[in-house]
């Protein structure tokens, strides 16, 4: 799984007291700032993959548009400090690793069955 877009704001903190002040705050991190701090972690991935056959999960092509990264879903905060996740909305991205699951259960054999089951 690569990086969620990291915001470097504590995003519930950050909201109340934009409310109580009354200010209209920029949260959401661009998309550049995202790909430009995850460049070289992007790069020894991308050189990785392929060698070790792996498959990597990209949260961010959910959580981001073309600008920027989302910090709210439906005008609730997706992250519960400054780079994580709730838990409710990592079960909302859980159907990301479907593809992958499906893919390990069509590769492992089934034992035979037994004749007395």
């Amino acid at each position: 799984m690569t990086s969620i877009p990291e915001v470097g704001e504590n995003i519930p903190s950050a909201a109340a007291r934009a409310i109580i002040l009354n200010r209209n705050i920029e949260f959401r991190p661009s998309v550049k700032e995202y790909t430009d701090r995850q460049a070289f972690v992007t790069e020894v991935f991308d050189k990785s993959k392929d060698r070790y056959n792996l498959t990597f999960i990209h949260p961010d092509e959910k959580m981001c548009g073309d600008e920027y990264c989302a910090v709210f879903d439906e005008d609730i905060p997706i992250y519960f400090d400054d780079d994580h996740i709730t838990r409710t909305y990592a079960l909302k991205l859980s159907y990301l690793f479907d593809p992958i699951f499906q893919e390990m259960a069509h590769k492992q054999e089934l034992p035979p069955r037994d004749a007395h089951n």
